[in-house]
């Protein structure tokens, strides 16, 4: 009796079909690797397969960083504009005790108050500037670094007009001016950086 004889052709068929499968998995992880995907979706490859996952997006916590960074320097700014205000007056009126405002000189006066009045003006911004962020950042920065950081600036104004300025003269009138016009402004964007920069990681 004659055994009967496989066909080679269906032999190769076989041998294909059955090593299918084996070969497909491969080429499917592999294009589900390299396939362009959402950033906010995640291929996470497994023994069983491929899953999907979801994956928090960046745009959220990005605006939610840019909006608190703009509040801090509002809140700056505030702190800045009050400090300049009640300082300047505070400083003032220490002035009127003087001769001049005493005896009813009114240029005197003015003269005798207006170094007061800066005076005034910048101790004030130093001290409300860094208040101002920490509380527009919600306390969550380093104060005493924030405040550290302002005073370094001021120290630094002093010093510098201190230089150009003698007996209330200076030959520098527009260097002096400038750095007492620019001088806040750096102060609010050096107290918004360190305040954002030692603020609390809240989730």
């Amino acid at each position: 009796m004659r055994r009967p004889t496989s066909h080679p052709v269906a032999g190769l068929l076989a041998v294909v079909l059955a090593a299918a499968p084996a070969a497909a998995q491969p080429v499917a992880h592999a294009s589900a690797l390299t396939a362009p995907r959402p950033t906010s979706t995640l291929l996470v490859v497994q023994p069983s397969g491929v899953r999907m996952a979801s994956a928090p997006a960046s745009a959220p916590q990005d605006s939610r960083s840019a909006a608190a960074t703009g509040r801090t320097v509002l809140f700056s700014t505030a702190g800045a504009v009050l400090g300049a205000v009640a300082g300047g007056l505070i400083g003032a009126s220490l002035a009127s005790d003087e001769l001049p405002c005493r005896t009813g000189d009114p240029d005197g006066c003015l003269g005798a108050q207006m170094p007061k009045a800066i005076w005034g003006a910048g101790v004030g911004i130093t001290a409300l500037t860094p208040l101002g962020a920490h509380v527009g950042n919600r306390k969550r920065g380093n104060l005493a670094y924030t405040m550290l950081a302002s005073a370094a600036l001021f120290a630094g104004e002093v010093i510098v007009l201190n230089a150009l300025v003698e007996d209330g003269r200076t030959e520098h009138k527009g260097t002096v001016f400038g750095i007492a016009i620019g001088m806040p402004v750096v102060q609010i964007i050096a107290t918004t950086l360190v305040e954002r920069a030692t603020a609390k990681r809240v989730p």
